[in-house]
């Protein structure tokens, strides 16, 4: 299985302007990053603090299991990371196809069938056709707007002229990688799946998504939602914002991170450590809210916004037989109100099906946007096999 390290990208000093588009690319890397101007505002701030140590300081650093080059596209206002894979397979799924459609079903067979000889036999046809996506390199890849995490959410007035500039230059500077989007979702993106359907992507099925309008007065009336709110007026926790957490705090929330998502759930999630931990913190990277209980952290969940729509790659619980349930609940009902209180669509992510539909969560189908016209044949027919085999399979996902 081929392993290579982090790109060295070598680029010009001065801006870097595509010659296929009317629109100028400015491209920034580790050898000129401190060049760049980052805008005046909340999203500029940001992007240099999310996007400079990682740039600097490498992934590694704060990824224990991704390994790969960030550099900076910069197109009119916009702050654009892309995240260069050079044919990487150790990689987690929120920067490997490989990963995210062969590793986690792998995964879940060996959940799902209980027979061996099922289970042999599905687990056999995913392995098979692993091997031919990496001997067409899949893993060969550029995302954009990728912030390692398993939602990207986008700027909603970015224009078609934007994709055309972005595509082009991407294409020419990088001939030999795949381009690709992840979490493109046509409900809250719908101009953005409409250019890059026009640019002739490739829509390759990765998950079902939940989402909760909290402009809808109706959700918060629902009998649940008044169960929820109940259990929230009614318990002995006390609920804390960035005033209520501190620095040393980083160790405990980190746990409770890796008791869920890779523990409980799968190793092929994220696995951010001390250091990243320890960024969000500094440079309110996600806003943290915490549940405490004798001023011990019992849950915590941080989100970020972004054009008006909130998503939360961090959660966690101390999970026992007594409380487990009911900490999620309560750590889900704060969410909500936090997004009906900042007027956000909140992205609920995958996962939990029956408990976000009860509560009138909408699901919807997320896609991975890939283009890979340039590229040669060979490289060329794993995409189209995995659109085909995945997006003819969605009709299941649906159900669940």
């Amino acid at each position: 299985m081929e392993k290579s390290s982090a790109l060295s990208i070598n680029l010009p000093l001065e801006a870097v302007k595509s010659q296929t588009a009317s629109k100028a690319i400015r491209h920034y890397d580790i050898t000129n990053i401190d060049q760049i101007v980052w805008p005046n505002t909340d999203d500029g701030t940001y992007a240099k603090n999310f996007l400079l140590p990682l740039i600097k300081n490498g992934t590694k650093y704060y990824f224990d299991n991704i390994e790969a080059t960030i550099n900076v596209l910069a197109i009119d206002s916009y702050i654009i990371p892309i995240t260069i894979i050079d044919n990487n397979y150790q990689n987690s799924f929120v920067c490997s196809p490989y990963a995210h459609y062969i590793s986690y079903a792998l995964e879940c067979s060996e959940h799902f069938f209980k027979q061996k000889f099922f289970r042999n036999v599905v687990c056999g046809l995913i392995k098979g056709f692993g091997k031919a996506l990496q001997r067409g390199r899949v893993n060969k890849i550029i995302y954009v707007n990728n912030w390692l995490f398993p939602t990207d959410l986008y700027f909603k007035d970015l224009k078609e002229e934007h994709i055309q500039a972005i595509t082009n230059y991407l294409s020419s500077q990088f001939a030999d990688y795949a381009i690709a989007f992840k979490s493109i979702n046509e409900a809250i993106y719908p101009e953005l799946s409409q250019a890059l359907q026009k640019l002739k992507y490739d829509f390759i099925v990765t998950r079902q998504i939940f989402l909760t309008d909290t402009s809808k007065e109706e959700i918060f009336k629902t009998r649940i939602f008044k169960s929820d709110l109940k259990l929230l007026r009614e318990s002995d926790c006390t609920v804390v914002g960035k005033e209520g957490i501190r620095l040393e705090d980083s160790e405990k929330i980190l746990s409770l991170y890796k008791r869920l998502y890779l523990e409980k759930y799968s190793e092929l999630n994220p696995q951010l450590n001390k250091n990243f931990m320890d960024l969000i913190l500094q440079s309110e990277l996600l806003q943290l809210k915490a549940i405490k209980k004798d001023n011990h952290i019992e849950g915590v969940f941080g989100y970020f916004i972004r054009d008006g729509v909130m998503t939360a790659p961090l959660f966690g619980y101390i999970e026992t037989d007594e409380g487990q349930k009911s900490l999620y609940r309560l750590l889900s009902t704060i969410l909500t109100l936090e997004a009906k209180d900042k007027g956000c669509l909140l992205h609920q992510s995958a996962g939990a099906s029956f408990y976000k539909k009860v509560r009138r969560a909408e699901p919807h189908m997320e896609y991975m946007a890939v283009h890979s016209s340039h590229l040669s044949i060979f490289r060329k027919v794993p995409w189209k096999c995995l659109r085909f085999i995945m997006n003819s399979a969605s009709s299941y996902f649906k159900k669940y």
